[in-house]
């Protein structure tokens, strides 16, 4: 999609959405809490993510008790979210990169560095996602960033505003000159709560109209999707059956004939007169 275009497309898109979705404003005061909201948050709903957090607070003394936890058991407190495997796994990796690379779970000296240094610094040594990053760069420290998950990822396709390389390089061209900086966070806001709704129910007929607002040559992605659901539900189906079968045909066995069945069989037979 030419540059042009993929502005238009992305203004349109906050336009329908603010129509829709009221932006929910992150409501933590340090970049610390940030970072630990945003891994709470990503692929996962407000509410949702809200719950896991006070979940991580009440089940465990501090940081460093959540630092030292295994995965399973984050996963376990967790396991109301859509994948608390993945959020577990985000929690478990920055917390313990954190003070490995500070002794100290303090990231307030980030405000004074430079946006670019700080960027790299997460990226690369505390190991965030490309959505943390963006998002602690965005609400915590005051840059121009659009945080940008899975869910995001595939409403973004299905608008055509990235090809598979984009997805690869996860970036999408022309994103942040599309979406100025004073709208930033509202657009994110928006988007997430869109996209999170899109990823859990893509069959929904209002979901599917809002995309339609914004492209209605969106249509076209419906028909093309309908055949191929249909024909891996059929296909489901008949494996189903084959295994139903097959489990029925190794459970079934020939009865055998036991040795009461032949005295009987002989006592029923009348003998010959001599």
């Amino acid at each position: 999609m030419a540059a042009k275009n993929r502005a238009k497309v992305i203004e349109k898109l906050h336009r329908v959405l603010r129509k829709h979705y009221k932006a929910v404003p992150f409501s933590g005061e340090s970049v610390l809490e940030a970072l630990v909201w945003a891994c709470c948050l990503e692929d996962a709903s407000y509410a949702d993510a809200q719950r896991a957090l006070e979940a991580i607070r009440e089940e465990f003394f501090d940081w460093n008790d959540v630092r030292v936890a295994t995965i399973k058991e984050l996963a376990g407190v967790l396991s109301h979210l859509p994948d608390p495997q993945g959020c577990a796994q985000r929690l478990r990796t920055v917390l313990q990169q954190l003070f490995e690379s500070r002794y100290s779970f303090d990231l307030e000296w980030l405000r004074k560095e430079k946006l670019g240094k700080v960027s790299k610094y997460l990226e690369e040594k505390i190991r965030c996602t490309p959505f943390v990053t963006a998002y602690v760069m965005q609400n915590a420290l005051g840059g121009h960033a659009i945080a940008v998950d899975r869910a995001a990822w595939e409403v973004f396709r299905l608008l055509g505003l990235t090809s598979e390389k984009d997805e690869q390089a996860r970036r999408v061209p022309g994103l942040e000159r599309a979406v100025p900086k004073t709208k930033g966070r509202e657009f994110v806001s928006l988007l997430h709560q869109f996209a999170v709704q899109w990823a859990a129910k893509p069959n929904s007929t209002s979901l599917r109209k809002i995309l339609e607002e914004v492209d209605p040559e969106v249509k076209a992605h419906w028909k093309k999707a309908a055949p191929a659901a249909a024909g891996k539900a059929t296909a489901k189906r008949k494996r189903k059956t084959a295994t139903a079968k097959s489990k029925t045909a190794k459970g079934t066995k020939t009865p055998k004939k036991t040795k009461t069945a032949k005295k009987t069989r002989r006592r029923s037979t009348p003998r010959k007169p001599r």
